[in-house]
């Protein structure tokens, strides 16, 4: 496979956003250099966007350039090799990197700049390419994928040759033949930093094969969601008596378990509980009574008195709703703990959610 060196820097292009960890917009090369000069070796560690901001500083008609994968469990640098396999059997080009603790895989894409519905693109790809090669996606320790990183658009990533002042080690991108080195050959080359770096393929992965509408959207049928729908606000879910329903029979079996039996409620499960009744249609009062009727049974012992209380003072939903997050699929709640068993509505690895109970009327 055709390798590629090259002294420009993998995350040159800008606008793009640099994290100290806080996130800060750099809309030149010279201002992210800039900004990487002063922080690098100072932070303990620092970070840069997968893709490009727009000129308003945010990831809105973004171009997906790659497909990351974020590989961190004990097999990590087993794992990178078989995404390096992988990419040679199909020629794809990509770039390889040690992230002074585990590793990471990037595949580049063509046709990821007129993309209709990026979000959706980038994790299906994702979800197709982890099944091609048999490889599990979920928690980052336990799964061959961090599920963290599936459908991202606004992902960052340690910046290569940034230092690691916690483990003494710089953030480097490999050569092909140090995958194949060992875990402790590979820390000891991340002793120095590096300005050369290797691209392996020649080929671009299309992902413009998977620009399709998000399931829940092609299945919703009630109360669909518009651009303009008020977010719950403070004042809103402290509200006492909303007249809404709070009926959750026909919910997929997960969310109503959370719900019926809120001591398993951890925060996750509440903020994918906002997730669905988002992406299910649910107005922003139907979620708050719902998840006040539910999650107020399930008390605490940190002085907020219950779940529904934590849920306020964290702003559970308001970030549910605002933060355009893709429920997870049937695996990955498993991988969780998030899903008490597997239920009529699973069909197989990666299977999808049905997100409405009344969607095979």
């Amino acid at each position: 496979m055709k390798e590629t060196i090259t002294k420009r820097y993998p995350f040159a292009s800008n606008p793009r956003q640099i994290g100290i960890p806080q996130r800060i917009n750099c809309f030149s090369e010279q201002q992210f250099f800039q900004r990487f000069n002063d922080h690098n070796g100072r932070r303990r560690k620092l970070y840069v966007s997968i893709y490009n901001i727009n000129d308003n500083g945010n990831f809105d008609n973004v171009n997906i350039s790659c497909l990351p994968f974020d590989l961190d469990s004990e097999k990590s640098l087993a794992n990178v090799r078989k995404f390096y396999e992988y990419c040679e059997k199909k020629n794809y080009k990509s770039m390889y990197m040690f992230s002074t603790g585990g590793f990471w895989a990037f595949i580049k894409t063509k046709n990821g700049r007129e993309l209709n519905f990026p979000k959706n693109a980038l994790m299906e790809s994702q979800r197709h390419i982890a099944k091609e090669m048999g490889l599990t996606i979920g928690q980052s320790k336990d799964a061959d994928i961090d599920t963290a990183i599936v459908g991202d658009i606004a992902r960052i990533t340690r910046a290569p040759n940034s230092k690691d002042l916690g483990r003494k080690r710089f953030c480097i991108i490999l050569k092909r033949e140090e995958l194949y080195h060992t875990y402790e050959e590979i820390c000891k080359l991340a002793q120095k930093p590096r300005f050369e770096y290797y691209l392996y393929g020649t080929e671009g992965f299309d992902i413009s094969k998977y620009d399709e509408k998000p399931y829940f959207q092609q299945k919703q049928k009630k109360n669909p969601l518009t651009p303009n729908m008020a977010l719950p606000t403070q004042e809103q879910v402290t509200v006492a008596d909303l007249k809404c329903d709070a009926d959750i029979t026909n919910f997929i079996p997960c969310v109503k378990s959370w719900l019926t039996q809120p001591e398993r409620g951890v925060w996750k499960a509440r903020y994918f509980t906002g997730v669905y009744l988002s992406q299910t249609g649910k107005l922003p009062q139907e979620a708050t009574t719902i998840c006040k009727k539910y999650f107020t049974q399930a008390p605490r012992s940190d002085g907020l008195g219950n779940n529904w209380n934590h849920m306020i003072k964290d702003r559970t939903l308001n970030k549910a709703y605002k933060e355009d997050k893709m429920f997870p699929n049937c695996d990955t709640l498993m991988n969780m703990g998030l899903c008490p068993a597997r239920c009529n509505k699973y069909s197989g690895e990666n299977s999808p959610i049905y997100y409405n109970g009344d969607d095979d009327e």
